[in-house]
């Protein structure tokens, strides 16, 4: 009895030593057999070679699939690109902290185990979505060229980023975020990281429209010599092609406009006029709802229709502007707007066409403007009789 006792007690630790992972793509097998890890193409590889690996560069390897990397417990850096990988399984791989899968046939990965990764580079696979809200050191992340229509990056740690690319992926319009008004400073289609038609929030579920980037500021209805000029503002990073108010109808539903394509297209971050014949008089009861027709370019051309609402706006009307000796220029202003005539410090207020307070201070002189995007503005001086002014900024 006790012979059998020892012999079992013997026995035991030789099971944890013979413990073997499964590898059944043989690519990679070879590649642990170079490596030193293995010594045989059987489909496995003793677990003991595996667990302490640090450092694995499989990449261009042809390899199908990565079963048995879930054994490489201590793995903090994994290179796979370049393979024919359709899944792949880093749940159990804790300690990763760079990841490369890029150009391989993914649809999808899990990285909420991995929060200790800083670097993943996913460009060229199939990808419909990324979350990285558990990644809270993540400061690289490639993810471009994919097939995404969602993106969560709220992590935390957004302003530490290095690079977050996720341009050349036509049907993600909006990506969640830390902070918009970093990710737009930073994260731009001047540096290749998004596409014009994306937009940062930190709820993409109920925050973006067409709407959000496009804007009617001006409408100006001449019944006189029947044109109704509207005025659009691009808010897209990037040109829009062949841009066109297709119908305007009013409160009443009555169709006040109808127009062709009649310009190649419009800038981003800029405003262009439409013009327009109407068939007779009008006095439209507002607001207005335009249907805005124009094309984009996501790797190919896409039609979209944006119905667009307008309101006059509130802080002034067409007897608001009164003769005063205060002259605003140069306008249009690129950076600053001198005010002439005023004999001591004065406040001011800026709205935008629809009534929205955008900037206020005090001045004697100039206004530095050099932070609003470019559009048309409302001054307003403050004082007894409150002088309100026109201005266009660059």
């Amino acid at each position: 009895m006790v012979k059998k006792i020892l012999l079992i007690l013997l026995y035991i630790p030789m099971i944890g030593f013979g413990q073997k992972t499964y590898v059944p793509d043989n690519n990679f097998e070879q590649a642990l057999i170079d490596f030193g890890y293995d010594n045989v193409l059987d489909d496995s590889v003793f677990t003991s070679n595996i667990a302490g690996v640090k450092y694995l560069n499989v990449s261009n390897l042809n390899i199908s699939e990565l079963t048995g990397i879930e054994d490489f417990i201590l793995l903090d850096t994994l290179n796979c690109n370049f393979n024919l990988l359709s899944a792949l399984d880093v749940s159990n791989n804790t300690e990763l902290k760079w990841l490369g899968c890029s150009y391989n046939q993914l649809t999808s990965i899990d990285l909420s185990n991995n929060i200790h990764l800083k670097q993943f580079g996913a460009e060229e696979n199939l990808l419909n979505s990324i979350d990285v809200t558990n990644n809270i050191n993540l400061i690289t992340l490639i993810c471009h060229s994919n097939q995404l229509n969602n993106a969560d990056v709220r992590n935390g740690n957004n302003l530490n980023s290095n690079w977050y690319t996720f341009s050349d992926n036509p049907q993600l319009f909006c990506i969640n975020v830390d902070d918009p008004v970093y990710s737009n400073a930073t994260w731009t289609v001047n540096t290749g990281m998004i596409d014009s038609t994306m937009s940062f929030s930190t709820n993409c579920s109920n925050a973006f429209s067409c709407a959000d980037s496009l804007e009617v500021t001006d409408v100006i209805i001449d019944n006189t010599n029947l044109t109704m000029d509207i005025a659009i503002y691009n808010g897209f990073n990037s040109f829009i092609n062949y841009p066109f108010v297709a119908f305007t109808i009013d409160a009443n539903g009555d169709t006040i406009q109808g127009g062709n394509i009649s310009l190649f297209g419009a800038f981003g971050l800029d405003t262009t006029w439409y013009n327009y014949s109407i068939l007779s008089n009008t006095n439209p009861t507002y607001p207005l709802s335009m249907y805005f027709v124009y094309q984009y370019s996501a790797g190919a051309f896409v039609a979209d229709t944006c119905i667009l609402t307008y309101n006059p706006p509130t802080v002034i009307n067409n007897n608001s502007f009164e003769i005063t000796n205060q002259i605003i220029y140069p306008n249009p202003s690129i950076n600053i707007l001198n005010i002439d005539g005023l004999s001591s410090e004065t406040e001011y207020k800026i709205y935008n066409l629809i009534g929205s307070l955008i900037m206020s201070g005090k001045t004697n002189k100039a206004i530095d403007i050099s932070d609003l995007i470019g559009g048309n503005y409302i001054i307003k001086i403050l004082g007894n009789k409150q002088p309100i002014m026109k201005f266009i900024k660059q």
